[in-house]
């Protein structure tokens, strides 16, 4: 399940949603790195067939994207044009 993926990667703390966890990891994705933020958006997302947290205008908030969505989300995207 994508919760799950997002425990193991980040370890929220016990007074945080992994919701909350999600949104705040979100938000710190970038396209240009490998780091554990992506790989686990991107893992979730493709196998998931899902974009974002509630949907795929959330990857909007993100600053690094630039109003972009993540290539995972793609398939995603195709769908709902």
């Amino acid at each position: 399940m994508m919760e799950d993926k997002f425990r193991e990667v980040f370890q929220p703390n016990a007074d945080e949603s992994i919701e909350t966890v999600m949104v705040k990891a979100l938000l710190q994705y970038d396209e240009t790195t490998k780091i554990s933020i992506k790989i686990a958006w991107d893992d979730a997302q493709r196998k998931f067939e899902c974009c974002g947290v509630e949907s795929p205008e959330d990857w909007l908030y993100n600053a690094n994207l630039h109003g972009q969505y993540p290539r995972s989300c793609c398939r995603v995207n195709r769908e709902r044009d």
